[in-house]
């Protein structure tokens, strides 16, 4: 029991130590980048709905014309 409580500075002398403390938080971010890289699912791509625009075709005098013309023959 005396020998393991011996081990208690050491273990904070350990622990405490700059360089076990970067090498800790560099494993943890490197393990969370293979975490996210092996769960990685590309989202489908959304379909964009164009937007019809009738376009109004502006009516030739010709056409009126032809038209109106077309009445009368029909009645005659």
């Amino acid at each position: 029991m005396r020998q393991f409580l011996a081990l208690f500075p050491l273990f904070k002398m350990v622990l405490t130590d700059a360089r076990v403390i970067g090498t800790a938080i560099v494993v943890f971010l490197v393990m969370n980048f293979g975490v996210f890289v092996a769960n990685y699912v590309k989202k489908p791509k959304k379909q964009r709905r164009r937007r019809v625009v009738a376009v109004p075709t502006p009516a030739s005098e010709n056409d009126d014309e032809a038209s109106e013309t077309d009445g009368d023959i029909a009645l005659a």
